[in-house]
């Protein structure tokens, strides 16, 4: 499967943004624009890097129709490389 490329946010997107943590950039899943927070300056070297937040009235699906399916609304990952990969097979369903 092709890995979905990042794009950085501008400093107006970041200034405007309104979320937990300051604004990283995008990523586009299964056709849904997704923000990615940048946890870096708060969190540990251990600990995850990024967040990627899924829009409005979507979760994730990391594994659909497998045992290990599960309904996230974000994806914590360590490296951007990482975001990469989770975005690249994750699907987008409605919250119900």
């Amino acid at each position: 499967m092709k890995r979905p490329i990042i794009k950085k946010a501008s400093a107006y997107q970041k200034d405007r943004y309104d979320g937990v943590y300051p604004l990283y950039g995008f990523v586009k899943v299964d056709g849904f624009v997704c923000a990615i927070e940048d946890l870096s300056r708060y969190w540990g070297s251990d600990d995850p890097q990024y967040e990627v937040m899924a829009p409005t009235g979507k979760h994730f699906e990391e594994c659909p129709g497998a045992d290990c399916s599960s309904s996230l609304h974000t994806l914590l990952c360590m490296t951007l490389d990482d975001v990469r990969d989770r975005c690249s097979y994750a699907t987008l369903n409605n919250c119900k």
